[in-house]
């Protein structure tokens, strides 16, 4: 071995024990507002060994802040844009001294693609591809899909349904994946393209039965499940129970959604002599699954209900801080190991994100030109995975402040392009209250069971029909906005390109002599 690499572990072996001295190096944020940013966080954060602390949307509690200073992180990394965990968030952390990382794309298709090249600089042969469409379906499935992502340490990339989008292949070439597990209804044209990348595809599944592929994954988790693990069960009616279970380490999470999924859980507490499990969710599902298991296992329960679902995961976490501890120290030393195997592929990611860096902020603040010379300095003294991470951080910075400052800049013009679904939204909404507005008026009074029961049928198929309607309608919207910010950004693109090719276009009364030099003008970058 040269000299030079012995010098380069001793380094990194000096740097690993002052951050295992001080606590773990990063915590991720995640929103309480949807679930697929928490879901691909939480694969992430089993990863790297870091917590995964939930926020809402409106402000920091104390709870929150107090479970951040609790691990005492040099880094916060948030999941998502400013529509899920606010910028005042953000600047309030940066007030308190926390470097602030943001990994967020124009959908939650790209923001999981930003989680996973951030957290597997080194590459991951694997990946998982979990359809997402925020439906309850979706969000059941994703649920399970991250418990099998976090046992073969995989990223989770979130894709709209039969096509694979053109970033997430993009992922998965430059993370050099040589096989995925797909959860999909995908096109024959899609399956194609993972072929011509060299990618195997280990499994795929549609989503036609989701029952059925439900337990199929658990019966997976379930042959994976040790003694010494602790078995999670979250009773879930909605996506904001099934938040609630936290990356705990040494921790697997059951979905439960009715009272006839509780054998499979006994089942697998049973047969892998499971001893700690905790139940929490929906209250009264929660407490039949508790009485069930204590029938039938010598499991030690503990039922956890009655709180939200961020107060839950967050005080569970902070709860087994030194689990969370001694699993980051484990996963330093493979993380070194890591480091020093794939660091000729790590050298040349760093500098290619630094030249992405260095060209996106030719023209922006001192501040951040300032993070561009870290990332610099990193790179030149060899730490190619921090210079790797800071480059990625600052060049998604300054897309999301582009991007917040187009939609200030058109604000009216995107608000004038979707007026009149606005206004059909809002319709539809008052609609929705006239008709719970009528059956509480119908159903008031009513007696017997079978009364009430018959009002409820009546009403059902009604209500449900309705906030199909909104969804579709608030969908639209969001998918008009999408479109016109798109136009936007590329109209921009052209004025820039335009304007830089009239500066740079020599007139025809102009002498070689009188020719600005290159440090005058905007002349091709270096």
């Amino acid at each position: 071995m040269r000299v030079s690499n012995v010098g380069v572990i001793l380094a990194l072996v000096f740097l690993s024990t002052l951050v295992v001295a001080q606590g773990v190096e990063e915590v991720i944020l995640a929103t309480t507002k949807n679930y697929p940013d928490a879901f691909v966080a939480s694969v992430a954060g089993e990863k790297a060994a870091e917590p995964v602390i939930l926020v809402d949307y409106e402000k920091l509690s104390s709870d929150v802040i107090a479970t951040i200073e609790s691990f005492s992180p040099e880094r916060i990394v948030i999941v998502g844009g400013y529509a899920v965990i606010s910028k005042e968030q953000e600047e309030e952390l940066e007030n308190m001294g926390y470097e602030i990382v943001r990994l967020w794309g124009m959908t939650r298709y790209g923001t999981s693609n930003e989680v996973a090249t951030y957290f597997w600089p080194e590459g991951s042969e694997k990946a998982i591809l979990v359809q997402d469409n925020l439906e309850s379906k979706s969000n059941d499935i994703l649920a399970e899909v991250k418990e099998l992502a976090k046992d073969e340490e995989a990223p989770i990339l979130l894709i709209p349904g039969k096509h694979v989008p053109a970033d997430t292949l993009s992922t998965l070439k430059d993370l050099g994946v040589k096989k995925v597990w797909i959860y999909a209804d995908l096109s024959q044209e899609s399956l194609n393209e993972l072929e011509a990348l060299e990618i195997e595809i280990e499994e795929i599944v549609n989503l036609s039965n989701a029952k059925k592929l439900k337990r199929m994954i658990r019966n997976k988790i379930r042959i994976k499940l040790n003694k010494s693990d602790m078995l999670i069960v979250v009773a879930a009616a909605n996506f904001t129970h099934l938040i609630m279970a936290p990356n705990l380490p040494q921790a697997r999470a059951f979905i439960v959604s009715s009272p006839d999924e509780i054998q499979d859980v006994i089942d697998a507490i049973n047969e892998r002599n499971i001893t700690q499990v905790k139940i929490l969710g929906k209250p009264d599902l929660a407490k039949q699954i508790a009485q069930e298991i204590e029938a039938n296992t010598n499991a030690e329960i503990e039922l956890i209900s009655g709180e939200k679902a961020r107060d839950i995961a967050n005080n569970l976490t902070k709860k087994f801080k030194e689990k969370f501890m001694e699993r980051f120290r484990e996963k330093v030393k493979v993380k070194l190991q890591l480091q020093f195997k794939f660091k000729e592929r790590l050298s040349k990611l760093a500098k290619q994100m630094l030249e992405r860096a260095r060209n996106l902020t030719e023209n922006a603040s001192q501040s951040i030109k300032k993070e561009v010379e870290e990332c610099e300095k990193l790179c030149e003294a060899e730490n190619y995975s921090k210079c790797f991470k800071k480059c990625l951080k600052v060049v998604l910075k300054v897309k999301i402040n582009e991007h917040a400052s187009l939609i200030a800049e058109n604000a009216s013009k995107i608000k004038e392009l979707v007026l009149e679904e606005v206004k059909t939204l809002h319709e539809k909404i008052q609609d929705l209250i006239a008709i719970n507005k009528e059956f509480a008026e119908e159903i008031e009074g009513k007696k017997s069971v079978e009364e009430r029961l018959e009002i409820i049928e009546k009403y059902r198929e009604e209500k449900l029909e309705k906030i199909k309607e909104i969804r579709e309608t608030a969908k639209g919207i969001k998918e008009k906005v999408k479109e016109a910010v798109e136009e936007i950004k590329e109209e921009a693109k052209k004025e820039q390109k335009e304007k830089e090719s009239a500066q740079t276009t020599i007139p025809t009364t102009t002498t070689l002599e009188t020719m600005p030099g290159p440090h005058h003008g905007h002349g091709t970058r270096r």
